[in-house]
């Protein structure tokens, strides 16, 4: 079983920072947790070794999988834009309304709500 090393609050924070940064989140989990990586890349060839007609398990293009992973994840965002419960959500609200302003587009609606509850 991988271990995992403790973090220890008087430890750089810029150590820690640095992995926000990194280009290639595979190799960082490869890194840091075999046995969970070897899981996801099982998983990657099962998905692309064959063809799945469930309409929710299929492909996600790569752009949307470098989106649901990226920083704006750590950010805890509930309220709507303009309209948060706690601050700092500057940027998830430039976003969000990104895709409100597409999903109108997209169906010729007047309104839209691009969260997931």
């Amino acid at each position: 079983m991988a271990q995992i090393a403790p973090v220890h609050p008087s430890e750089d924070a810029q150590h820690w920072t640095a992995w926000v940064d990194q280009p290639d989140p595979r190799r960082i989990l490869s890194e840091v947790d075999p046995e969970i990586y070897q899981a996801i890349e099982l998983e990657r060839h099962r998905q692309s070794d064959g063809i799945e007609l469930i309409a929710s398990e299929n492909y996600v293009f790569p752009a949307v999988l470098a989106a649901a992973g990226s920083v704006l994840t750590n950010k805890y965002a509930e309220g709507y834009p303009g309209r948060r419960y706690y601050g700092g959500c500057q940027y998830v609200d430039v976003a969000e309304r990104i895709a409100i302003e597409r999903a109108k587009q997209l169906f010729g609606a007047e309104h839209a709500n691009v969260q997931p509850h």
